[in-house]
């Protein structure tokens, strides 16, 4: 079980103890106020002791919170601006630590600022795949609960982007790591020598089309950074004996997977499959424990830096959640967030890229036509029209996949 600020302090030595008291103040609030208003620039940080706070955005429910849980890491560790909104269902008592107070501890190295960090990292990866659900089901009209797919769809997904048998072994080229993580979402802002720093811990990997970095449903403590070529990210939901395959995004140099997992080691929501001859860098899970649990600067920095990283996502995906609940609710449409790279929520509209059926028998063939939004019909196929673009489509004689497990 997670400690609370309060045990936390009591292992403090006193000079610690004591300099975190003069930042830390405990506040009584009743049912309706605001605690955090969206749109204003706040870096203050709050631990509920007590009590309920409802979490919205743009008036849509994005979540609750209860005792144990901190509210606005976001701001404190990004560019302080409040992303939603924060009112009081229960009375409430809170603990609060504004950002000018929050540096003063990290700079005097105190063990409370390092707990602070890991504490936000466990609280916002619960947080994104809670939302993530909740975007899931409503983008697809009915319960689409994460599963792990049968190993046939893994490898039929993979031939269809795989280079022939003969192709010669690829050695990765040189990269200039430190300014390729400078110019990425994750670590852009950071000194040049913390940057030099996780350059040495990571090790570089090459990768074919058609290889997976991960599958969905499977384990993994891996973080991946893309340094070159591209990488699709696809999501398997099942409807009885079928399995769909919709592809979410796809990603290039700079963009971060693996945030989740990284974080609380908890099963892939997404596989992700390389498209072309594909470098990346890749932080193992023994070194990301060992930083997360480091009570110094780098550590702290790595840290700072993938809680940015789900800050992001949690931009993300409450803003598809927004705009999902707006079109349910007939109410004018939200425009759309930018998305600078994937990083873990499934869109509103996904781009269904195959249909897979275990139980029909026969072999499967895959007709592609990049050039228009309509899959080409061959003849003698009945493979209907599509209202969207795609990019593949698997289809047998009777418009479904067979992916015979022999």
């Amino acid at each position: 079980m997670s400690q609370t600020p309060v045990e936390v302090l009591q292992s403090l030595s006193p000079a610690h103890r004591a300099e975190v008291r003069s930042h830390v103040s405990r506040a009584q609030v009743e049912r309706g106020a605001v605690l955090i208003e969206e749109g204003e620039t706040d870096q203050s940080l709050l631990w509920v002791e007590a009590g309920r706070l409802r979490i919205d955005r743009e008036s849509v429910l994005i979540d609750h919170s209860g005792p144990g849980e901190v509210l606005g890491e976001m701001a404190l560790f990004s560019d302080g601006k409040r992303s939603a909104t924060v009112r009081v269902e229960e009375d409430a008592t809170v603990l609060v630590l504004d950002g000018a107070g929050f540096q003063a501890l990290i700079d005097a190295g105190n063990p409370f600022a390092y707990w602070v960090e890991r504490q936000a990292l466990g609280m916002l990866a619960g947080r994104l795949r809670r939302l993530n659900a909740k975007v899931a089901d409503l983008s697809k009209g009915e319960p689409s609960p994460w599963f792990k797919p049968p190993p046939s769809v893994f490898a039929r997904i993979g031939a269809l982007f795989s280079a022939s048998d003969d192709t010669p072994k690829r050695v990765p080229r040189l990269y200039d790591v430190p300014n390729l993580l400078y110019t990425g979402s994750l670590f852009s802002g950071a000194t040049w020598a913390f940057l030099v720093q996780v350059a040495d811990m990571l090790q570089l990997r090459p990768y074919e089309a058609g290889d997976f970095l991960c599958e969905q449903g499977s384990t993994g403590d891996e973080l991946y950074v893309v340094a070159s070529g591209s990488v699709d990210v696809l999501v398997a939901t099942a409807e009885g004996a079928k399995v769909h395959v919709h592809k979410l995004a796809q990603v290039g140099p700079g963009a971060a997977i693996g945030l989740s997992a990284l974080a609380d080691g908890s099963p892939r929501s997404a596989s992700c499959v390389v498209t072309e001859p594909t470098d990346v860098l890749v932080l193992s899970g023994e070194r990301w424990r060992t930083l997360r649990d480091a009570d110094h600067r780098l550590g702290s920095e790595v840290r700072r830096a993938v809680i940015r990283g789900f800050a992001s996502a949690l931009g993300e995906a409450a803003g598809h959640l927004v705009s999902l609940e707006h079109q349910r609710s007939g109410r004018p449409e939200v425009p759309t967030l930018p998305t600078p790279q994937w990083t873990g929520m499934p869109a509103p509209e996904r781009v269904e890229i195959a249909t897979i059926d275990e139980e029909i028998e026969g072999p499967a063939q895959i007709f592609i036509d990049p050039n228009v939004g309509v899959v080409a019909e061959p003849a003698g196929w009945d493979v209907p029209e599509l209202e969207f673009g795609v990019d593949l489509l698997l289809a047998s004689a009777s418009s479904e996949v067979s992916l015979n497990e022999d």
